[in-house]
């Protein structure tokens, strides 16, 4: 049965308890369900997805963040493992490989502003597709006419 923390708990310093600590405590908070958490997020699962994984309520792991630094410092190591993975073969991929697309693409996205395509899209010599103007009576028609393949002003219609 999970135990309830109140302020008369054995704290550090800083407020904070170990993860044996939370263990000693009367916590649920075993080897298991932190192996299980670890083994989540190292997976990329979601904070609520890895709770059910362990089989813990999400209120329960924010409320052992919160406690614990130490189980803090971990979970946040495990979340970002596979970040951490795709980064460095990306990295290796460009510096073993010399790879020039992916560096390209690393580029793109690292700093939009300068190395991102772009595309303007204007009329002819850069005036807007889109007039600033609403369009003439003439203008209508002819548009008219050119999606519908008819002559003739629009019908308006009843």
């Amino acid at each position: 049965m999970k135990k309830e923390m109140d302020k008369t708990d054995n704290t550090d310093q800083k407020g904070k308890l170990t993860i044996r600590d939370l263990i000693k405590a009367g916590y649920k908070c075993s080897d298991l369900i932190i192996s299980d958490l670890k083994n989540a997020f190292t997976k990329d699962y979601t904070i609520e997805r890895a709770c059910r994984y362990a089989g813990i309520n999400i209120d329960t792991y924010y409320d052992w963040r919160m406690k614990s630094e130490e189980f803090s410092s971990i979970m946040d190591r495990c979340q970002d493992h596979l970040v951490n993975a795709a980064q460095d073969i990306i990295s290796n991929k460009i510096e073993e490989d010399k790879d020039n697309e992916i560096a390209v693409w690393v580029l793109e996205r690292r700093d939009k502003k300068r190395y991102s395509p772009r595309q303007e899209v204007t009329g002819e010599n850069g005036t807007p597709l889109i007039p600033d103007e609403p369009l003439t009576a003439e203008q209508a028609e002819k548009i008219y006419e050119i999606i519908n393949g008819q002559e003739g002003t629009p019908k308006e219609s009843v």
